[in-house]
Protein backbone atom coordinates (compact mmCIF):
# COMPACT_ATOMS: atom_id res chain seq x y z
CA UNK A 1 0.00 0.00 0.00
CA UNK A 2 1.20 3.46 -0.58
CA UNK A 3 -0.31 6.05 1.14
CA UNK A 4 -1.05 9.17 0.09
CA UNK A 5 1.06 11.58 1.99
CA UNK A 6 1.30 15.42 1.96
CA UNK A 7 4.54 15.25 3.42
CA UNK A 8 7.04 13.65 5.90
CA UNK A 9 9.39 14.62 9.22
CA UNK A 10 12.41 13.47 10.56
CA UNK A 11 12.65 14.01 14.34
CA UNK A 12 13.92 12.22 17.57
CA UNK A 13 12.82 10.59 20.50
CA UNK A 14 14.21 12.91 22.75
CA UNK A 15 12.13 16.05 21.74
CA UNK A 16 8.54 16.39 21.20
CA UNK A 17 6.61 15.02 18.30
CA UNK A 18 6.26 18.31 16.54
CA UNK A 19 9.76 19.18 16.70
CA UNK A 20 11.12 18.10 13.22
CA UNK A 21 14.55 18.13 12.29
CA UNK A 22 13.73 17.91 8.90
CA UNK A 23 11.28 17.52 6.24
CA UNK A 24 9.94 16.78 2.71
CA UNK A 25 7.09 18.11 0.94
CA UNK A 26 7.88 17.50 -2.81
CA UNK A 27 8.36 13.87 -2.66
CA UNK A 28 6.95 11.92 0.30
CA UNK A 29 6.97 8.22 -0.03
CA UNK A 30 5.42 5.54 2.88
CA UNK A 31 4.69 2.41 1.08
CA UNK A 32 3.61 -0.26 3.57
CA UNK A 33 5.02 -3.49 1.84
CA UNK A 34 4.75 -7.15 2.82
CA UNK A 35 7.74 -7.34 5.18
CA UNK A 36 9.13 -4.16 5.49
CA UNK A 37 7.83 -0.25 4.93
CA UNK A 38 9.85 1.87 2.61
CA UNK A 39 9.89 6.17 3.39
CA UNK A 40 11.73 8.95 2.65
CA UNK A 41 12.69 12.05 4.11
CA UNK A 42 15.49 13.46 2.50
CA UNK A 43 16.93 9.71 1.75
CA UNK A 44 15.14 6.78 0.97
CA UNK A 45 15.17 4.18 3.55
CA UNK A 46 13.29 0.50 4.62
CA UNK A 47 13.14 -0.61 7.93
CA UNK A 48 11.23 -4.45 8.66
CA UNK A 49 8.21 -4.11 10.78
CA UNK A 50 10.06 -5.73 13.86
CA UNK A 51 12.14 -2.33 14.13
CA UNK A 52 9.19 -0.21 14.70
CA UNK A 53 8.65 0.07 18.50
CA UNK A 54 5.62 2.01 18.09
CA UNK A 55 3.19 3.39 16.12
CA UNK A 56 1.69 7.07 17.44
CA UNK A 57 -1.30 9.45 16.12
CA UNK A 58 -1.62 12.97 16.34
CA UNK A 59 -4.18 15.09 14.80
CA UNK A 60 -3.79 19.20 14.59
CA UNK A 61 -5.76 21.76 12.16
CA UNK A 62 -5.89 19.83 9.18
CA UNK A 63 -3.27 17.01 9.85
CA UNK A 64 -3.69 13.64 10.28
CA UNK A 65 0.69 12.31 11.25
CA UNK A 66 1.24 8.97 11.91
CA UNK A 67 4.72 9.19 13.77
CA UNK A 68 6.93 6.03 14.21
CA UNK A 69 9.32 5.24 16.53
CA UNK A 70 12.58 2.72 16.23
CA UNK A 71 14.23 0.53 18.29
CA UNK A 72 17.32 1.14 19.00
CA UNK A 73 17.82 4.03 17.10
CA UNK A 74 16.76 7.60 18.67
CA UNK A 75 15.53 8.99 15.13
CA UNK A 76 11.52 9.32 14.17
CA UNK A 77 9.78 8.87 11.06
CA UNK A 78 6.52 11.28 10.47
CA UNK A 79 4.25 10.95 7.81
CA UNK A 80 0.91 13.59 7.11
CA UNK A 81 -1.77 11.78 5.81
CA UNK A 82 -3.66 13.35 3.49
CA UNK A 83 -7.41 12.29 4.75
CA UNK A 84 -8.67 10.48 8.15
CA UNK A 85 -9.50 7.87 5.30
CA UNK A 86 -6.15 7.13 4.48
CA UNK A 87 -4.24 7.09 8.00
CA UNK A 88 -6.74 4.80 9.33
CA UNK A 89 -5.99 2.64 6.43
CA UNK A 90 -2.26 3.16 6.79
CA UNK A 91 -2.56 2.07 11.11
CA UNK A 92 -5.24 -0.89 9.74
CA UNK A 93 -2.24 -2.69 7.66
CA UNK A 94 0.95 -1.36 10.24
CA UNK A 95 -1.42 -3.43 13.22
CA UNK A 96 -2.23 -6.64 11.30
CA UNK A 97 1.14 -6.53 10.82
CA UNK A 98 2.23 -6.55 14.12
CA UNK A 99 2.86 -3.17 14.75
CA UNK A 100 2.20 -1.98 18.30
CA UNK A 101 0.18 1.43 18.47
CA UNK A 102 -0.36 3.89 20.73
CA UNK A 103 -3.18 4.40 22.90
CA UNK A 104 -4.09 7.54 20.21
CA UNK A 105 -3.48 5.48 17.15
CA UNK A 106 -5.58 2.85 18.25
CA UNK A 107 -8.18 5.29 18.94
CA UNK A 108 -8.24 6.17 15.41
CA UNK A 109 -9.25 2.27 14.39
CA UNK A 110 -11.89 2.11 16.30
CA UNK A 111 -13.69 5.23 15.34
CA UNK A 112 -15.97 7.53 16.01
CA UNK A 113 -18.40 6.64 19.10
CA UNK A 114 -22.15 6.60 18.81
CA UNK A 115 -23.65 7.96 22.34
Amino acid sequence: MQVKLRATFGGATWLPWWIVLSRCSLDPLLELRDDHIVYRIIARRERSYDEIALVDFHRLIGTRSLRFVFRDDSRTFTANAVSDEEACEALRVLHGKGCRLSPAAAMVLEGPRSS
